[in-house]
């Protein structure tokens, strides 16, 4: 199951409006060196996706959400400001 932390949602729309993401797009979880990282991109067939008032945030493909434990996307607040990451939590 993918998971956004509340407090991550509003640091993930101001990204995503940084980064100029185009409407529709959102941050997808991909593996990367041995672990998760978020990236740029648009909705795919199959995706679980989650919506923000109906704006995307955050998706992931089934190979990456299947694994073991919860796909968690969570912001830390760092002295430059609030960092996001990603992470598997064990599933409950």
């Amino acid at each position: 199951m993918l998971r956004v932390n509340f407090d991550a949602m509003g640091v993930i729309r101001e990204r995503l409006k940084k980064d100029g993401a185009a409407p529709g797009w959102g941050l997808r979880v991909v593996e990367q060196n041995g672990g998760l990282a978020l990236v740029v991109d648009n909705p795919r067939d199959g995706d679980q996706v989650i919506r923000y008032f109906g704006s995307v945030l955050v998706m992931a493909d089934p190979s990456v959400n299947g694994g073991s434990g919860d796909v968690v996307v969570e912001v830390s607040q760092r002295p430059d400001g609030p960092d996001l990451s990603v992470r598997r939590a064990l599933s409950q």
